[in-house]
């Protein structure tokens, strides 16, 4: 059973073999990774010659297998939420 199928997650985000692919907004300058507990378990720091593109790479090859939701922020503004669903 898949639980991907089963559950409709808003936001998810697109995973490349190691790499988490986030979708990066104006200014950002910071990924928080929270585990489903609301812990903390990765901060990225998302530096200003990054800004403009795209995405950004954000590796999550040591990451056990689960949910995971990761913040955008731009200084302490969290600008938008996505889930990352590790298998």
């Amino acid at each position: 059973n898949n639980l991907e199928n089963d559950l409709n997650f808003p936001n998810k985000i697109q995973v490349n073999k190691s790499y988490a692919l986030v979708p990066l907004l104006k200014n950002t300058n910071q990924i928080l990774i929270y585990n489903s507990l609301g812990k903390i378990v990765s901060n990225v720091v998302v530096s200003s010659r990054n800004y403009g593109k795209e995405t950004f790479p954000v590796n999550i090859d040591k990451m056990s297998p689960g949910l995971y939701f990761l913040a955008l922020k731009s200084d302490e503004t969290i600008q938008k939420t996505y889930t990352l669903i590790i298998r």
